[in-house]
């Protein structure tokens, strides 16, 4: 098509996106699967609870409101006929007052409930945390319904050199037309505005090295790591849909072109129900001198999935798993660690210590009172060490419960004075205990004028080891025991949210932090743990956005498993530390996480 002819028809394309259009009659039911296609008569559906589940808006108009039904829907606007503006709108049976002098009104269900939302709020809100709304929702052959460019690597790359051929020889052959290509040098984000189509790695596209920082995976020549799963870099490709970093509303795409084939082409691929993957890793084959069609055929794919509705990984579950609800009449629980029998110990914050059996299924409990429990570890010899915390019952130490049942203080002062409330426990391999003492509640006057960490060594000696903490709580040492991850957790406003790194030292002692990642004005973390890769496990937010966040060491990212609670605490457990274990609300939880892929 002439570039002339293009820009008509996408111009009346546009102008017949935005034509209004007229409710008819006074009852409305529309459906859909995803916010590709998202109007009707005068309603939009910005954003669902889950893409490719039935979402339904039901409406009727009435006298004086209209009253609307949900199912599957998070966000919506309504832009009723100008002699139809209602005094009211009736969302799930919230009533909603509707906006003086307005011509349409902006919802959103948050914590379960609707209320208005100001259109400058949330454009501003989706401009710093992208989320799956229309025209930005994937899958990934999305960005091939409108102008996109395709980069490719420098030099021949293997198997994306070869899906790049393949790509641009069926483009040609169906389309008529040549593939729409730039050299890296001339892309530049402000000019182009288009879809972006990357094929190569870090090392032969510079553009996908300029992108990866924003990008949810980690990718060097020894790892990549997709959705929280470490795969060998040399052997793995990674494919995948995500929102442009450089360019708003616009898409950014890693090795993939169209995903369908002739046959599709002829037959119904364009049935509007496209269910295909946002990511993919491929495992590659060996390489096939001069046979690129074998290199295609041969790769295969280990992993695949969409993305939630805020453009994260959903965490690397097992297949076929889901979170098992496994106790939940506490009153807040806490903590949870693995005992030498393989039961799940966890601190319910009511003052009790309980112990979950797998085997049995069974909670009992395990110590009562507990001393205001908070987190719990087992040390070498597999023995108790409880962070016993402030107010009514509390210890304020860090107790040891031996093997006969005796219960001590391993250490309850600083320097003569009580310890505020001790929070949460790491142990390293020479048996060192870093404890947190933040002061969320307690009655007890305080004899301490800072929130720290502390280190307790075998022989009982207390060493502050931090002077830069505000409000410490939930910590863990890194595999290999060079870094101390420590969430700074402030229960004001305004206060920091922090996931902070501090390099140890042989002598146990902490260098300069470094902050890894900032959860602003949000819930931040809790409690975490750490998998025997390194890849952090944290349990942080609230709401919508309470759950278990995947980090990679160096702070970025990875994935994100709700919970219908709120979270606070998280144990990998079982011969493999594959099962997760989650305290949350009044509740434990567990749920099998997937095998890393040279075990599989």
């Amino acid at each position: 098509m002439p570039p002339e002819w293009q820009a008509k028809a996408q111009a009346e394309y546009r102008r017949y996106l935005q034509q209004p259009e007229v409710a008819t009659g006074e009852h409305l039911r529309f459906v859909t699967w995803t916010t590709r296609y998202h109007r009707c008569a005068g309603l939009e559906i910005l954003a669902l609870q889950q893409h490719y589940e039935k979402a339904v808006v039901d409406l009727r108009y009435g006298p004086q409101e209209v009253t609307l039904q949900t199912q599957n829907v998070r966000r919506l606007r309504f832009t009723p006929p100008a002699d139809k503006v209602p005094q009211r709108v009736i969302l799930d049976g919230v009533s909603l007052r509707w906006p003086q002098g307005q011509a349409a009104i902006l919802c959103e269900r948050t914590h379960g409930r609707w209320q208005p939302v100001a259109e400058a709020a949330l454009a501003d809100r989706l401009q710093r945390a992208p989320e799956k709304t229309p025209g930005l929702q994937g899958p990934i052959d999305d960005a091939f319904r409108e102008p996109f460019r395709v980069v490719g690597p420098l030099q021949e790359d293997g198997w994306p050199t070869a899906a790049l051929q393949r790509f641009a020889a069926l483009w040609e052959r169906y389309f008529r037309g040549e593939l729409p290509r730039l050299p890296p040098e001339r892309y530049d984000p402000q000019q182009h505005d288009a879809h972006l189509v990357l094929f190569g790695t870090p090392w032969s596209n510079p553009l996908i090295a300029r992108l990866l920082p924003h990008l949810p995976i980690i990718w060097t020549e020894r790892d990549l790591i997709v959705n929280g799963v470490r795969y060998d870099a040399a052997t793995h490709l990674p494919v995948l849909i995500y929102p442009h970093p450089l360019r708003s509303q616009r898409y950014v795409v890693i090795n993939s072109g169209h995903t369908f084939g002739e046959a599709d082409l002829r037959g119904t691929n364009a049935l509007l129900y496209p269910r295909l993957g946002d990511w993919a890793v491929l495992r590659l084959p060996a390489a096939h001198a001069g046979d690129s069609q074998k290199l295609l055929e041969q790769a295969v794919p280990v992993a695949a999935g969409l993305f939630d509705e805020s453009w994260q990984f959903p965490g690397p579950i097992a297949p076929s798993a889901r979170l098992e609800k496994l106790w939940s009449e506490g009153s807040f629980t806490e903590g949870p660690a693995e005992g030498p029998d393989g039961c799940i110990y966890f601190s319910d914050i009511g003052n009790r210590i309980m112990k979950y059996d797998p085997r049995t299924g069974k909670t009992t409990v395990f110590r009562d009172p507990s001393g205001r429990s908070n987190g719990l570890k087992f040390d070498a010899q597999g023995r108790l060490i409880a962070c016993e915390g402030a107010n009514t019952g509390g210890g304020r130490r860090l107790s040891i419960t031996e093997k006969d049942g005796t219960i001590r203080t391993l250490a309850d002062k600083y320097q003569g004075k009580r310890f505020n409330s001790p929070n949460d426990l790491t142990l390293d391999r020479q048996g060192r205990i870093y404890f947190s003492d933040p002061r969320y509640v307690g009655e007890e006057p305080r004899e301490l004028d800072h929130e720290s960490v502390y280190r307790v060594d075998p022989d009982g000696t207390v060493t502050r080891v931090t002077q830069d903490t505000v409000k410490p709580n939930g910590l863990v040492l890194s595999p290999d025991g060079k870094t101390l991850y420590v969430a700074e957790h402030s229960d004001k406003p305004d206060g920091p949210r922090l996931l902070l790194a501090y390099p140890v030292r042989p002598d146990g002692t902490l260098g300069p932090r470094r902050v890894l990642y900032d959860f602003g004005r949000e819930r931040g973390i809790d409690g975490m743990t750490v998998t025997p890769e390194g890849i952090l496990l944290a349990a942080a937010g609230a709401g919508d956005k309470g759950g278990i966040y995947f980090f990679s060491p160096d702070g970025k990212k990875l994935a994100f498993l709700p919970t219908p609670e709120t979270p606070s605490n998280c144990c990998l457990a079982g011969p493999d530390k594959r099962t997760l274990y989650i305290t949350a609300g009044k509740s434990l939880y567990r749920i099998r996480l997937a095998e890393p892929e040279h075990k599989r």
